[in-house]
Formats: C-alpha cells, sequence, structure tokens
C-alpha cells in the first residue's frame, strides 16, 4: 500500500518559523491540510 510519511517537519519563512516538528501518515486516497 502506498503511504507518505512525515517526520518531525520544522519550516521558516525568512526568520519566522511556521511548522515546529509536525508529524503525520497518509495512506492513499487520504488527504489532509495543513
Amino acid at each position: 500500500m502506498d503511504k507518505l510519511i512525515v517526520d518531525d517537519l520544522h519550516l521558516s519563512y525568512g526568520a519566522n518559523p511556521i511548522l515546529k516538528g509536525v508529524s503525520f501518515e497518509l495512506k492513499a486516497g487520504e488527504v489532509v491540510c495543513l
């Protein structure tokens, strides 16, 4: 089965942190919005 695993994602826009430690797992056909 296809899936996407994201573990401990961090993202900044310039000096501004946007995401801190985001983790999730999606199976085929699932949709998520941040």
